[in-house]
């Protein structure tokens, strides 16, 4: 009987031995076939206080739809997946606090936290419901200095902001008392502001505009002057009208243009008309003036003779 109780000892040693060592393995290591009709876990466990908590496991379920089984990576203070970080190679890094996924860094900040660029085969999305909505951030750290946009945020705003994709400029102050505005607006129904945030025409615009040149379509021109059906209005007529209204027939006033701006393609019309009818009163006077030429010349002809006839009458 001590014999028997000596040999158990000795073989409990061996095998708490042989379960305290690391084995290096040559083939592959099997477990129960995934469709074996078992409903639970099969797989490599470090520490299990609860099922599937550490470990590498072929998750419990049916092999049917709609729950696959799958492969299951778990250990409760994060997982590496090492791709060759000693050596400069990129790899990935699982948070466990928020779910935190680094790609090619240690130490993720972001849900996905990339050290490297990215290639997408399909869309880009940021869906947030709210004033902002979705948005972009471009950042460029070298823009240190007040008043330089560091940062530049595409938003896909409503409510306060109106329904419109808009483009913010910040610096490092950002919003507490530095740079943080609107530059440039896209509303949904295809209007355009530059420096202003609630444009009401295909292009609104709240400064100057260089331009080496602008065209503008037209759908009717002022040479209508020129015809001969065009009653010309006389300069009596044109000086009464300027006497009582203050400005040229046909032509905004002062307080209009301030009021409402003018329409670039239809001033540019009316100053033509004005120039063309200009153009016709000239005419019309230089016509004028070679008929008192000529009845001049006539007077002093008729002036000329009477004084001969004078002198030899004396």
């Amino acid at each position: 009987m001590k014999l028997k109780t000596v040999y158990l000892w000795i073989a409990l040693a061996f095998f708490q031995f042989l379960a305290s060592q690391t084995y290096e393995l040559h083939n592959s290591v099997n477990f129960n076939n995934v469709n074996d009709g078992r409903d639970v876990p099969d797989g490599i466990t470090w520490f299990k206080p609860e099922p599937l908590d550490y470990g590498i496991y072929r998750t419990s379920g049916s092999w049917s739809l709609p729950n696959f089984q799958q492969l299951k990576i778990a250990f409760e203070t994060g997982i590496i997946i090492d791709g060759g970080f000693r050596y400069g190679k990129s790899g990935m890094y699982l948070q466990p606090n928020g779910g935190f996924v680094g790609i090619g860094t240690l130490n993720p900040s972001q849900k996905l936290d990339v050290n490297g660029s990215g290639i997408f085969q399909g869309a880009v999305i940021s869906s947030i419901s709210n004033e902002t909505g979705g948005h972009i951030q471009l950042i460029n750290p070298s823009k240190n200095g007040n008043g330089v946009a560091s940062t530049w945020m595409i938003y896909n705003m409503t409510g306060v902001y109106g329904n419109s994709l808009q483009f913010w400029a910040y610096d490092n102050l950002s919003c507490g008392g530095g740079l943080c505005n609107n530059r440039f607006t896209i509303m949904d129904n295809g209007n355009v502001g530059i420096g202003q945030t609630s444009p009401n025409n295909k292009l609104d615009v709240n400064g100057t505009i260089h331009s080496k040149e602008v065209k503008v379509d037209m759908s009717g021109w002022s040479d209508f002057v020129f015809k001969k059906e065009y009653n010309l209005p006389t300069l009596e007529q044109v000086e009464k009208h300027i006497a009582e209204k203050g400005h040229l027939e046909n032509i905004p006033s002062e307080e209009e243009v301030l009021k409402n701006g003018i329409n670039l393609g239809e001033m540019n019309a009316k100053l033509l008309q004005k120039i063309e009818e200009l153009t016709l009163y000239i005419i019309e006077m230089k016509k004028e003036n070679e008929t008192i030429k000529k009845e001049k010349q006539k007077f002093e002809e008729i002036f000329e003779r009477l004084n001969k006839i004078e002198n030899q009458l004396k």
